[in-house]
């Protein structure tokens, strides 16, 4: 989550607010997830601690959508890894009303599916290119493609920008208990009743996953670089940190999700 946020300030001036659901397991998360809310960041951070996840992400999505026209949807392993140049007058400028939703995690040189298997992912069928003075756009019907790859599957919370006030009403519309009931049960219901037909994302991807471990059963400790949540908590409350600068270096992100190996620094 530090490194979200820390890539976030560092590539970005889309985001001038962040709303943090969290849920700490025990108080020494607890202690984590605070200090990383007191770093100075140069938009309003804003935490609260889930008590019923359904309740707490439509009441903030409620909130949300009256303040602002767009939403951008993170889950805390997103890193921004390059300087996204667009602001938000070019997403007004490009979107329009066949769009559902802009992805940062897809770009031409995404063609991998699975991280883990190596599937490749369906080459981004554009069908229209625009190329505007700071970023380059390209638009497809993700209905025409596989809903099992990133090019069909328009609801994530992977770095994907949707309107506020759409995002809150399609949400509310379903059933979930947790993050993955609503990606779930919003993606059949989406591919059945939307009208909106348009994915758009950039020719390069600008956010990427980190693979290291996972939050959600079913757990996998055979990743690559696995680190447990405990230990990489540990180490940042003693003052470490990722060194995003270190771990991309030379890195080519083919992919939404990559294996890549954290380089932890005393930031004291």
């Amino acid at each position: 989550l530090d490194a979200t946020l820390r890539s976030l300030a560092k590539h970005t001036t889309l985001v001038d607010k962040v709303t943090i659901l969290f849920k700490a397991s025990n108080p020494d998360f607890k202690k984590g997830y605070h200090k990383c809310f007191e770093r100075h960041f140069p938009f309003k951070t804003h935490g609260i601690h889930e008590t019923n996840f359904h309740n707490d992400f439509i009441e903030r999505l409620e909130v949300i959508q009256k303040e602002a026209e767009f939403v951008l949807g993170l889950t805390d392993d997103t890193i921004v890894y390059r300087n996204l140049l667009c602001d938000a007058q070019d997403i007004k400028n490009f979107w329009n009303d066949d769009t559902l939703c802009y992805s940062l995690r897809l770009g031409r040189n995404t063609t991998v599916q699975d991280c883990a298997t190596g599937l490749p992912m369906m080459k981004i069928p554009a069908y229209e290119y625009i190329d505007s003075e700071h970023e380059k756009f390209l638009y497809w019907n993700w209905k025409k493609c596989p809903k099992d790859d990133n090019t069909g599957y328009p609801i994530s919370m992977d770095s994907v920008i949707y309107e506020s006030n759409l995002f809150y009403e399609i949400s509310k519309s379903i059933e979930f208990k947790n993050l993955r009931e609503w990606e779930g049960n919003l993606v059949e219901k989406t591919r059945k009743e939307s009208k909106r037909n348009e994915m758009m994302c950039n020719e390069i991807s600008s956010c990427v996953n980190l693979s290291i471990n996972m939050t959600q059963f079913p757990f996998n400790k055979n990743m690559p670089y696995y680190i447990s949540l405990e230990e990489l908590n540990i180490r940042f409350l003693a003052g470490e940190i990722l060194d995003l600068t270190k771990m991309l270096h030379n890195v080519e992100i083919c992919g939404s999700h990559q294996f890549i190996k954290p380089l932890l620094i005393d930031r004291n």
